[in-house]
C-alpha cells in the first residue's frame, strides 16, 4: 500500500531539485522497487529531491492504467476529469519545480535490453549511465513526446530524461540498474555524494521519427517485431486494413503493439542517426 506518494527529500546544504518518477505505467515494477528503497535509504546532501509513485492505483492493481495513459496527459491545456487527468495536473506542481526529472519505466516485450529516450540537453548525464542506445526526438512534432513526463520538463527548460530498463517481466534482474542510475543521476546533479561509479559504453543514437496511430481493427504488422528490429526500406512492415505502411531509409520499430484498441499506438519509429 502506497501511503504517500510524492515524497520529499531535502538536504542541509542549496543545491538543485530533481525528481525520480516511477510506476507512471503501473504494471512497470523496476521503478518502484527503486523508489521503496531510497524511500529508506536515501540521504540527500544538497537541493532537494521528490520521489514520485506516478500512478498508485495503476501501481496497486498492476495495471498500465486505469482511464487514460497517465503519459500523455503533461499539459497546461489538459483539463479532463479522469484520474489520470487530476493526477497529471496534480505532478505537473511538483514538475515545475524541477531542475531535472529520472523518469524510469520498462516495457512490455517478452525479452529486450535497456534504453533510454532523452534530448541533447540530457546527454552530458546520460552518457555516464550504462544505456547503449539514446532515443532522441528528431522530428520536432510536438505531439510525439511533449506530453509525456520528460516532455514538459524538457519544454519547461529543465532535463527530463526517461529510463527503459528492460523488459517489466524481469523486473528483478533490471533492479540493479534502476537503482545505480537513480544514483548515478542524483550524484550527477549534486544531491548526493559519490556513491557509484559511473559507466562507459558503445553508444547508438536513434531518432524518434514518428509516432503510428491504429485506424481500424484490422491492423497487423508483417511479422513478429522486437524493438529496435530494421525495417525493410520501401516494403510495407504493417497494414491498418487496406492501408500499406512503408519504411523510409535506416528505420527501425520500437514499442510494437498491434492489439491496442483504434486510436492507440502501435508502435514507434526510429531514424538511426549517422
Amino acid at each position: 500500500m502506497i501511503t504517500n506518494s510524492i515524497i520529499e527529500k531535502k538536504g542541509k546544504l542549496p543545491g538543485k531539485t530533481t525528481a525520480l518518477f516511477a510506476g507512471i505505467h503501473g504494471n512497470e515494477k523496476v521503478g518502484v522497487m527503486v523508489l521503496e528503497r531510497l524511500e529508506k535509504d536515501l540521504t540527500v546532501k544538497a537541493g532537494k529531491v521528490f520521489l514520485v509513485y506516478g500512478n498508485p492505483p495503476a501501481i496497486q492493481a498492476d495495471k498500465r492504467l486505469l482511464a487514460k495513459n497517465l503519459n500523455r496527459l503533461f499539459s497546461a491545456e489538459n483539463q479532463g476529469d479522469a484520474y489520470e487527468d487530476k493526477r497529471a495536473q496534480e505532478l505537473m506542481q511538483v514538475l515545475d519545480q524541477c531542475d531535472a526529472v529520472l523518469d524510469i519505466h520498462s516495457y512490455n516485450s517478452i525479452e529486450g535490453q535497456q534504453f533510454s529516450f532523452c534530448e541533447s540537453n540530457g546527454y552530458d548525464v546520460i552518457q555516464l549511465m550504462d544505456f547503449p542506445i539514446i532515443v532522441s526526438r528528431f522530428n520536432p512534432d510536438p505531439t510525439i513526446h511533449s506530453r509525456t513526463v520528460t516532455g514538459y520538463v524538457n519544454k519547461n527548460g529543465g532535463v527530463g530524461i526517461c529510463i527503459e530498463c528492460g523488459t517489466s517481466n524481469k523486473a528483478e534482474e533490471f533492479f540493479p540498474l534502476a537503482l545505480k542510475s537513480s544514483y548515478q543521476f542524483l550524484q550527477y546533479f549534486g544531491n548526493i555524494d559519490p556513491i557509484v561509479s559511473y559507466d562507459s559504453v558503445e553508444r547508438q543514437f536513434i531518432g524518434n521519427d514518428r509516432m503510428l496511430y491504429k485506424k481500424t481493427n484490422d491492423f497487423r504488422f508483417v511479422k513478429d517485431f522486437k524493438d529496435f528490429e530494421p525495417l525493410p526500406e520501401g516494403k510495407p512492415f504493417a497494414f491498418d486494413g487496406d492501408e500499406a505502411l512503408l519504411a523510409g531509409k535506416d528505420e527501425c520499430i520500437i514499442f510494437p503493439r498491434p492489439h491496442v484498441a483504434i486510436g492507440g499506438e502501435v508502435c514507434v519509429i526510429g531514424k538511426l542517426i549517422r
